[in-house]
């Protein structure tokens, strides 16, 4: 095996996944069938499952080389740390509970839950952000552009949450099924391609190591 293979089947993984989801999503409203298990934006199910293992397997992939070296590593430590709390957070709803008391104590619109929690979990993002970023620019192979790709999803996916409180009503619209395939789509495919991407690179060194 190659860590060219792990990336790949990552990537494979991601794909079918999004397929998946996404077109449950879209039959789930178009069919009217508000089935929970078919909801992409609903927490309790595989898909939500699915996205917070994949967030932790990054989280393991990560902690595994930071304390077997020599040295421990103490900035990839705190970056398996953020990416194990925000594992914990996907699976208890914790940014989704912030943002609907926020909204309460501030008597604003509902559409702003979708601004609150980017808002006040931007310094733990982009300081994960910035250290894979720096992770992928030291590995311009397959590694490196798994990492980006899954960088930019995330990206897409937390602009699209932000922005979609421009138009995203609280009743069902095919505007924002479309919001929701995209945005849940964007959020899995890219915490499976960073996982993905950083079991290759364990690997990859524990192979130069042998």
């Amino acid at each position: 095996m190659e860590a060219r293979t792990i990336v790949w089947t990552a990537a494979g993984v991601a794909l079918a996944a999004v397929v998946l989801q996404s077109v449950g999503e879209v039959a789930n409203f178009a069919l009217d069938a508000d089935i929970d298990a078919l909801d992409a934006d609903e927490e309790l199910n595989v898909f939500a499952w699915a996205s917070s293992m994949s967030t932790f397997a990054a989280a393991f992939f990560l902690f595994v080389p930071a304390v077997v070296v020599p040295t421990l590593d103490r900035v990839r430590l705190l970056v398996a740390g953020a990416l194990a709390f925000f594992s914990l957070d996907d699976a208890l709803s914790f940014h989704e509970r912030l943002a609907e008391r926020s909204v309460q104590l501030l008597d604003s619109e509902v559409s702003l839950e979708r601004v609150v929690w980017p808002v006040v979990y931007l310094p733990l993002l982009a300081f994960v952000f910035v250290i894979l970023f720096g992770m992928a620019r030291r590995h311009p192979n397959v590694i490196g552009t798994a990492l980006l790709v899954g960088l930019a999803l995330l990206a897409l996916a937390v602009v699209g949450e932000v922005t979609s409180a421009l138009y995203v009503e609280d009743e069902e619209t095919w505007a924002t099924t479309i919001e929701v395939a995209v945005e849940e789509g964007a959020e899995l495919a890219g915490w499976i391609l960073i996982a993905g991407a950083l079991a290759a690179r364990l690997y990859a060194d524990a192979r130069a190591r042998a």
